[in-house]
């Protein structure tokens, strides 16, 4: 039985919910990080934060990836599949001239010992 590297699709959505449920704290945490305060030093322009809105979307785009990994997942899977068939027809496909040619040499050696 293969093994496969990548989580299920359940272990994935479990961890996508508890990152989402995450949000709103991480959403105000950055908030009470960004409120200036009289005693620290004011941040500079360049400084990169990340707002509410551009963490939803990476794990929107996250969400997207998912669901694309998924339905090459299942692809592949039927793909493998299919392949499973063709082999199990191949197979019986040599059975069937493995025994065919073994009527054929016996009805050989049958017309040779005649003679």
């Amino acid at each position: 039985m293969m093994m496969r590297s990548y989580r299920s699709f359940g272990e994935r959505k479990n961890y996508a919910r508890t990152i989402l449920a995450f949000l709103p704290r991480i959403s105000k945490a950055s908030l009470r990080i960004n409120e200036p305060n009289l005693k620290e030093k004011p941040m500079s322009a360049t400084t990169t934060q990340l707002t509410y809105q551009d963490i939803l979307h990476m794990f929107q785009e996250t969400g997207l990836q998912i669901k694309e990994t998924d339905r090459l997942i299942k692809r592949t899977d039927h793909l493998i599949k299919e392949t499973g068939l063709q082999m199990q027809e191949t197979r019986q496909f040599m059975q069937e001239i493995s025994r065919e040619m073994a009527e054929r040499d016996k009805k050989l050696s049958k017309q040779i010992g005649a003679l």
